[in-house]
């Protein structure tokens, strides 16, 4: 038991967590956003963007490392973990940004 490759889980549960954090500080720049401080949104949503391009290259590193697939493996261990790990910062970071954009032309 205590020889077992933990690598990978090890991984995966930092990459969890980061996501969480840097969503729920990607969803806090809507408010800097909506105001068109453009420093303080660009410096919260760096994280998000940051951790969903590290999932993309977790996700895709995992994928290319096996050489046979099938449609429901690539559906259950690459797919829905990205759509929990790796969508919510990507989502959060492009709304706060879409809002800042869209602020800063109104104005």
């Amino acid at each position: 038991m205590f020889a077992e490759d933990i690598g990978g889980w090890t991984a995966a549960g930092a990459l969890l967590l980061g996501s969480l954090a840097s969503s729920a500080l990607a969803l806090g720049a809507l408010y800097p956003a909506s105001q068109g401080m453009k420093s303080l949104t660009v410096c919260l949503i760096t994280p998000a963007i940051i951790v969903a391009f590290i999932a993309i290259y977790y996700f895709v590193g995992a994928y290319t490392h096996r050489s046979l697939h099938d449609r429901e493996e690539i559906l259950v261990n690459y797919i829905q973990p990205w759509l929990v790990m790796g969508f919510p910062p990507l989502i959060t970071s492009g709304l706060s940004g879409a809002l800042l954009i869209w602020k800063r032309r109104k104005k």
